[in-house]
């Protein structure tokens, strides 16, 4: 993996990670952690947690697994995106479910991705997702 130096003024991409895997939130952890410009905030494995976190570590990006248990992921999505406007979504999902991406898409996910994709194009994908939002803030 590349260890790429972020052209966003020198601060740090702040990713959270909502997932009810343990297992994915620690591929994650570890994947974002082999990059420089990437920084772990948090993690958490339901949906109010990971609102928290949102409001208390102000995150650049949230990955947010689109099969969440007990919660409706577009509404969660629009929630992030309306309560924290400077925060981007990434939905991710373990099976191709248009239904789920579409849903997310609309309720203004940034991408949706494959968990696969998003462990082996992470960086890649974060960057893609913050440069869609106006400027970074420490």
């Amino acid at each position: 993996m590349d260890a790429h130096i972020s052209d966003h003024s020198g601060v740090a991409i702040r990713v959270l990670v909502i997932d009810d895997l343990e297992s994915v939130r620690v591929s994650l952890h570890q994947c974002v952690d082999a990059f420089t410009d990437l920084e772990w905030v948090g993690e958490a494995s339901e949906a109010l947690e990971g609102l928290e976190l949102c409001e208390r570590l102000r995150p650049h990006v949230v990955l947010l697994d689109a099969s969440l248990p007990h919660v409706d992921i577009a509404r969660l999505t629009s929630l992030i995106r309306r309560c924290f406007p400077e925060t981007q979504v990434i939905g991710t999902t373990g099976f191709e479910e248009p239904a789920y991406r579409d849903r997310m898409l609309n309720a203004g996910a940034a991408l949706f991705i494959s968990k696969q994709g998003a462990i082996l194009h992470l960086a890649e994908i974060v960057r893609r997702a913050v440069s869609r939002s106006a400027s970074i803030s420490q």
